[in-house]
């Protein structure tokens, strides 16, 4: 049997084909059959790439590896039917998509794309159905790296979307980490909403389900570290950190300080702010409250803020004193007051006789103050040393 095949030239182009149709213009060689295909040279990769100064688009069949190659500066596979051909490197610039894979699939585990980097997986099965899955048994699932924005999670406008989301069920690892090997945040919160609109840069919250947790923990590990654990830095005319407790008489405290080191417990440092207790007006404490340089601190009912001091006043010596006389010695207070204070007679610490005495505080000043003893009785009596307890309230 012979078949007859029509080969025609038309001003350089030529048609091969049984019905002879004539070559498409802007092909130099039209080739078609509606029953038979193109065969083009096949042979071993070893004769493949033995080819000599192969010219650019030069295509052949490799029986190896059963796809065909076509050269371009060097051999590349087009294809032996069962997809990617690895390693493959390929580059294009395209204003859409360069690459798209679509799973319809809303099923736990289910991915458009899945990637891993090592041998053996995470053996985890996630109940999530995804975009992108890449596993990896001890390295990084996914990495983005960027001068501008590694990974962008963006939930669009939905009510309750999440951009980001790590999911952890180790006890002792956290969910999502962020980390930064230079000066700046490991995890950076920024609210972007409309001008005069409300919202926040970050959100910790526990308790959802029942739990119990802290919503946000705050860790310094270096014990040679001067900085602060937690810093609040306001440029707005609000407070730098509101804490409201919504669950009433339950609340424990509404901040609450555990100190077991050396240091202060509360360090409050301003230029020009103010320390104000805007509730009942209590302060408790079960330590020392220490304000102004040991100074304690109480109220009256002026607008003057008032200092109470307390001090040892002690006679030292030893003198006889007849019937209705007296001596006496100048006390000092620690710290200067600001007009004179009330100096009130407290106990006696150390009785020379003085209880059978009349003690009375003379010649008071902002510095000190005199301390009188006289004899009210019909008796020679001697005074040794006593000391009484004084106690000093005046204007800071």
């Amino acid at each position: 049997m012979i078949a007859m095949i029509n080969l025609k030239s038309f001003s350089q182009n030529v048609a091969i084909n049984t019905t002879g149709t004539a070559a498409d213009n802007s092909a130099m060689l039209d080739v078609s059959s509606t029953s038979k295909g193109f065969l083009p040279p096949r042979m071993t990769t070893i004769q493949r790439t033995g080819i000599s100064s192969p010219a650019d688009g030069l295509l052949v069949f490799d029986t190896d590896t059963k796809s065909l190659w076509v050269f371009s500066t060097t051999w590349n596979e087009i294809g032996n039917g069962a997809g990617f051909s690895l390693p493959y490197s390929g580059s294009s610039s395209d204003p859409g998509k360069m690459f798209s894979v679509i799973n319809t699939s809303a099923s736990g585990g289910a991915a458009a794309l899945y990637g891993r980097s090592s041998a053996g997986g995470s053996n985890i099965f996630t109940l999530y159905s995804m975009g992108v899955w890449g596993d990896n048994s001890t390295g990084i699932g996914v990495m983005g790296t960027s001068n501008n924005i590694g990974v962008l999670g963006n939930s669009g406008n939905a009510v309750n979307g999440i951009g980001v989301k790590g999911v952890n069920s180790s006890d002792s690892y956290a969910a999502l980490t962020g980390e930064n090997n230079l000066s700046g945040g490991g995890v950076r919160g920024v609210f972007t909403g409309p001008q005069n609109s409300f919202g926040y840069g970050v959100i910790g919250e526990t308790g959802k389900n029942g739990n119990t947790g802290v919503a946000g923990k705050f860790i310094s590990n270096n014990p040679a570290d001067p900085t602060n654990t937690l810093w609040a830095l306001n440029y707005g005319s609000g407070a730098g950190l509101t804490v409201t407790m919504n669950n009433g008489q339950n609340a424990q405290a509404a901040i609450e300080v555990n100190h077991t080191g050396t240091g202060k417990l509360l360090h409050l440092d301003g230029v020009n702010g103010s320390f104000d207790v805007n509730n009942n007006g209590n302060t408790t404490t079960s330590g020392t409250l220490t304000v102004k340089g040991n100074k304690g601190i109480v109220r009256n009912s002026t607008s003057a803020q008032m200092r109470i001091e307390t001090l040892n006043a002690t006679f030292s010596g030893n003198v006889a004193l007849n019937p209705l006389a007296s001596t006496s010695f100048n006390v000092f207070f620690t710290t200067t007051f600001s007009s004179p204070p009330s100096v009130y007679i407290g106990n006696i610490v150390t009785d020379g006789s003085a209880s059978y005495m009349t003690t009375c505080i003379k010649n008071v000043t902002t510095t000190g103050c005199t301390v009188v003893i006289r004899n009210t009785t019909s008796s020679l009596l001697a005074l040794t040393t006593s000391t009484w307890k004084l106690i000093a309230i005046g204007a800071e």
